[in-house]
């Protein structure tokens, strides 16, 4: 059984490694601060110490013959992820693991006018967040041709869960989006999670067919818990919360 290494422990990193942990395996997770390592430990997760800011800290990560799970973000500014960069040239090459699932996101095909989309679309992201996700995937693609190691990239729409609802915006009575005039596909973290475990096992992509675990190149999947829809990226605040009753 491959090891496991997870990268971004957040609420998706740990309902992956509970379900791991269901079938009595270890899972380890990268660590930036003793208070994170904590909060791992408390979660049945092995931390391992390590910042992707500062790539001399993730030199002897244990990546040999893993299966990587990169769940981290890119830097909030900018429109590159240096992080994910950091920590791909600090994986030694008597050190590869055995295959990395990367999680990104589907605001890289931009406002596609509610067009239908695969994942042959052509990446125009219009947001210098869906640059710096653009960018992660491209320096992994060159890292996987170089080393061989296969992976696969999610591309996630509009991921929810424990504290990526709008709730604040409702309860201040802030516009949000109107669900019927933007239509756009959506990934809860609970439906998120099996899919990164099922893509730990099957097969890099099915965009055109299955292939096999030795491939070089990892295409991307649109990875998606609601049902197909066009993508339509035109976020108009239309719908307000109603207003709260005076007591």
């Amino acid at each position: 059984m491959n090891p496991l290494l997870i990268v971004g422990c957040g609420d998706i990193g740990q309902r992956v490694a509970r379900q791991y942990r269901a079938q009595g395996l270890n899972v380890r997770g990268l660590a930036r601060s003793e208070t994170s390592a904590a909060r791992l430990h408390a979660g049945g997760i092995e931390p391992v110490s390590g910042d992707l800011a500062d790539g001399t800290t993730l030199k002897d990560l244990p990546t040999a013959e893993a299966v990587l799970f990169y769940f981290a973000p890119p830097p909030s500014q900018g429109e590159r992820d240096p992080l994910l960069q950091n920590f791909l040239a600090a994986i030694d090459a008597a050190r590869l693991p055995a295959k990395l699932v990367l999680i990104s996101t589907t605001a890289m095909y931009g406002d596609c006018r509610g067009a239908w989309i695969t994942e042959a679309q052509v990446a125009e992201p219009q947001t210098a967040r869906g640059r710096r996700r653009l960018d992660a995937e491209n320096s992994l693609r060159r890292w996987g041709k170089k080393t061989g190691v296969p992976f696969v990239v999610l591309r996630v729409g509009g991921i929810y869960g424990p504290g990526r609802l709008p709730v604040a915006r409702l309860e201040k009575g802030l516009p949000i989006i109107d669900p019927a005039e933007s239509p756009t596909p959506t990934a809860s973290t609970r439906m998120i999670s099996p899919e990164c475990v099922s893509r730990r096992w099957k097969g890099v992509s099915r965009v055109k067919s299955t292939i096999s675990l030795t491939a070089t190149l990892g295409p991307c999947r649109n990875t998606l818990s609601t049902s197909p829809r066009p993508w339509a990226c035109r976020h108009r605040p239309s719908y307000r919360a109603p207003r709260r009753k005076r007591s």
